[in-house]
């Protein structure tokens, strides 16, 4: 066994003594840390908001702006109270009552800070217009002073509150808007993370104890992962006073911490007894711990780190937020691991072996054994392996050419929630469009009476024979009915004063209280995320830009409209942060190794696992494969973020199991090996280890999976799956089959002269 220290070193007493209380010192100040982190943590929830995709500049962007003031039941947020009532049905007078007691109570909470309204119950001039199918589900918009993240902290609240008031009165009362959607996110984030980590953590002790045969090793590990964790948090709950963090981040931030902590902090831990099993004392263990798995560690974190800061290039919050809490995690987990984790050895000593678990007896690391079964076959037919293994991916990845993204819809809720449940009754008794309509702005400066009824009346009539389209919701026919010849007169808001209060409140809510914008709302067969309404959207584009109405602007927007410019922001900015994540992880392996072929091949394993990664996630939910056999809902599309993170991710977390396979094979091969024995012993000694941190991960990405939240579920369930696909096909088979094909070119350098042959390693990479 290769090692830096001298087993004969002496034993300096006072030097250990001032080790033990540096460590102490150490832990203590951590300590002080982790307190700091639980304080700032507490508030986690009240941190991560609603949204993300929204782009400033974008049509739907200023269209949603225009809607925050001058319309009745539309503020600075929109709600809609959806009331159905399972005992009467219109026109029973005890069907109005209970309708108005119902609304009367909800525009009367304070907490709502409600501005405007206007609905079912304003009159029998406007029933009608918000009344269901059924005859027993109604509608009322409310206009609040709330802002976006106000709202979606309070709506989850009220909402539990009318859970228990109202079914006893057999009335079923839900508030609907996307705070109201983004406060169920929220609640569901917390819940599904308690979910996952009941999930993980057994298994993760499972698998740390049968790495390990040591519990001190395991709770180790694990008190950094929670150190790790907790501070991240406690540092995003600050940083979200002054950037805003999507509510998906705390999963991804947990999942992520969990995943890379434990895996950075099991190189060390196991690198620390191997050299305690080597004879060696606990100062000169973690001596050679640090030139080796540490300094290993490092550079791992340090590429992720890099890797995942070129997503700050994709101008969008979602993705920004994302990048962000993974950094922050992954250099946390760094931190713990420079400084915390040699602490915690250095108190521990042997003791890092206490409460060993029986099991095969632990040899120690032997160079000149022989190579594995696997690591024979590899090097000796490695074009085999190769034709085999990238024509396996290679099939994997052919459903990526269908892959599909878009931003969520309410079908991402649980469907037992009773805003999921409220808006799928609006869907069953209005319509699916209703849920989430198209929106198209008609903007007059001079005022709507000056546009010409003839224009504005084509465009709708346009927009109407689009198919797909169910209906267009405006004023027109009611203004129509009121001033035949000019029914855009009526806008004007002389005229609109003299009309009946319920007439003005229910024009209130497509025309401004200024007279000079005017809304319509096209309404789809289809959810807002459909390729349907997608298309339906393109139409009404075109239709808008193909139609002149003097002296008037048009602008069109909606969620849908959102989730375009969203898709289209990305696919903007994802080549230019894919280049520069490849060049940088390029650069990188390039000037590790000493060659220019290693990053080349790596670039192309690493972009094969993506691809096969990308094709099993459409498989399974986009066109629902196996998805009702494992838990998960197939949406027909994937979340725009999710191949987005995945991409980074896998190409950050396979560069790690490229460093430490590429790092053992170099030192093999520089101490004499022929390239194809380097290769081979490389692998037989490198592979327990990846795969066991491989393991590690696919337990923890696995039990993300099976949480409730669709986005979370794509991207743990990728993770999961490209890890495996990496450690395994990639790692295991194809780097090192490729490597022996190439033979000694792999090590070639512009003017290395071949000096690096007969180079003695001077550290060794982590082993198993």
């Amino acid at each position: 066994m290769l090692n830096n220290v001298s087993r004969s070193s002496p034993n300096d007493g006072a030097h250990t003594r001032g080790l033990m209380i540096r460590s102490i010192l150490m832990v203590s100040a951590w300590f002080v840390v982790v307190l700091a982190g639980m304080s700032g943590a507490a508030q986690v929830e009240s941190t991560f908001q609603e949204g993300g995709w929204e782009i400033e500049g974008a049509p739907s962007f200023q269209l949603a702006k225009e809607l925050e003031n001058g319309f009745v039941g539309r503020d600075t947020s929109s709600l809609v109270l959806e009331v159905t009532d399972h005992d009467f049905t219109a026109g029973d007078a005890d069907f109005n009552r209970r309708m108005n007691e119902t609304v009367t109570s909800i525009v009367d909470d304070s907490r709502l800070k409600v501005s405007s309204h206007v609905g079912y119950t304003d009159g029998a001039e406007v029933q009608e217009n918000f009344l269901g199918e059924d005859d027993r589900t109604t509608l009322t918009m409310l206009g609040s002073d709330l802002t976006s993240s106000e709202a979606s902290l309070l709506l989850p609240e009220v909402q539990s509150e009318l859970d228990a008031e109202y079914p006893q009165k057999n009335l079923s009362v839900a508030l609907l808007s996307a705070d109201a959607f983004w406060g169920e996110i929220n609640q569901a984030s917390v819940a599904g993370l308690a979910q996952a980590e009941l999930i993980a953590l057994p298994l993760i002790i499972v698998v740390l104890l049968l790495l390990y045969r040591s519990v001190a090793a395991t709770v180790v590990s694990l008190v950094v992962t929670g150190v790790a964790i907790i501070v991240t948090l406690g540092i995003l709950v600050v940083i979200g006073q002054f950037f805003t963090m999507s509510s998906f981040t705390l999963n991804a931030v947990t999942m992520l911490g969990l995943g890379v902590c434990i895996d950075y902090s099991l190189f060390i831990v196991r690198r620390f007894q191997q050299e305690l099993q080597g004879g060696f004392t606990p100062a000169q263990a973690l001596a050679t711990t640090r030139k080796t798995a540490v300094h290993a560690v490092v550079a791992s974190g340090l590429t992720i780190a890099v890797a995942m800061s070129m997503l700050f290039l994709v101008d969008l919050m979602i993705i920004q937020s994302l990048a962000l809490g993974v950094v922050a995690v992954v250099i946390m987990s760094l931190l713990v691991c420079v400084f915390l984790l040699p602490a915690l050895l250095t108190l521990l000593g042997h003791k890092i072996n206490w409460g060993r678990i029986p099991g095969r007896k632990e040899r120690t690391e032997d160079t000149s054994g022989q190579p594995s079964r696997i690591a024979r076959v590899v090097t000796s037919r490695p074009v085999t392996v190769l034709l085999v293994g990238i024509g396996t991916l290679g099939l994997l990845a052919v459903p990526a050419a269908q892959l599909t993204t878009f931003t969520p819809d309410v079908r991402i809720v649980d469907p037992s929630s009773s805003v999921r449940q409220g808006y799928d009754r609006v869907a069953d008794t209005f319509s699916v469009g209703a849920t989430a309509p198209i929106q198209v702005l008609i903007s007059a400066p001079d005022g709507l009476s000056t546009l010409p009824d003839d224009q504005v009346n084509r465009l709708v009539e346009q927009i109407q024979d689009i198919d797909g389209v169910t209906e267009v919701t405006s004023p027109l026919p009611a203004m129509a009915a009121l001033d035949p010849q000019q029914p855009l007169s009526v806008t004007a808001p002389d005229l609109r004063r003299q009309l009946p209060e319920a007439q003005q409140k229910a024009l209130g809510l497509y025309v401004d209280d200024q007279g000079d914008r005017l809304l319509l709302e096209v309404l789809t067969d289809d959810w807002p995320s459909s390729v349907q309404t997608q298309r339906v959207l393109h139409d009404v584009e075109n239709v808008t830009e193909q139609t002149t109405i003097d002296h008037g602007t048009v602008l069109v927007g909606g969620q849908t409209a959102q989730g375009i410019a969203s898709n289209q922001q990305i696919a903007q900015a994802l080549p230019w942060a894919m280049l520069c994540m490849i060049v940088v992880i390029g650069v990188l392996l390039a000037f590790s190794f000493k060659s220019l072929l290693i990053p080349l091949i790596a670039v192309i394993m690493n972009l094969l696992s993506v691809g096969a990664t990308y094709g099993i996630m459409v498989l399974v939910f986009q066109w629902g494969w196996g998805a009702e056999l494992l838990g998960y809902m197939a949406l027909g599309y994937i979340q725009n973020f999710v191949p987005v993170l995945l991409l980074a991710l896998l190409f950050s977390l396979a560069t790690d199991y490229q460093v430490f396979l590429i790092s053992r094979i170099r030192e093999e091969w520089a101490a004499g090996r022929s390239p194809r024995e380097a290769i081979a012993h490389g692998l037989t000694v490198t592979a327990p280890l990846i795969s066991g941190a491989a393991l590690l991960m696919v337990v923890v990405f696995g039990a993300f999976s099976f949480t409730g939240i669709v986005p979370i579920q794509q991207l743990g369930f990728g993770l999961a799956v490209g890890i495996f696909l990496d450690a395994t096909v990639v790692r295991m088979l194809l780097v090192p089959a490729a490597l022996s094909l190439v033979g000694k070119s792999a090590w070639w350098w512009p003017s290395s002269s071949g000096k690096a042959r007969h180079k003695t390693a001077r550290t060794k990479e982590v082993t198993a």
